[in-house]
């Protein structure tokens, strides 16, 4: 292979980008207390306005985010179980890029 950095020198690599999910709304819940996410299971009211962890009706969080080197992990698969009381969701880390443009 090439010593250029821009070419991949790993044959099984794959490139990844930060890419939007639909941004679908799942819930969990249990007695007075509720949560509404995106599908990577961040809180973030800016972008959705009901999104929160709610308790009595009084919303005590409204966003909570994940991000790994300022980067948002991509979504594998999001799954509430059927009395949402638990929501598994399984992400990977984007590409990071070190010094001189490498993949870490």
């Amino acid at each position: 292979m090439a010593s250029d950095p821009a070419i991949l020198d790993d044959l099984h690599q794959v490139v990844t980008a930060d890419v939007p999910s639909c941004e679908r709304t799942l819930t969990l819940r249990h007695d007075d207390t509720f949560g509404l996410f995106n599908e990577i299971g961040d809180i973030d009211a800016e972008t959705r306005t009901e999104a929160g962890l709610y308790r009595g009706g009084v919303r005590h969080l409204s966003r909570l985010t994940l991000t790994i080197a300022s980067l948002r992990p991509l979504l594998l698969s999001a799954t509430p179980r059927d009395d949402n009381v638990l929501l598994t969701i399984s992400l990977t880390n984007p590409d990071v890029r070190g010094d001189g443009g490498r993949v870490m």
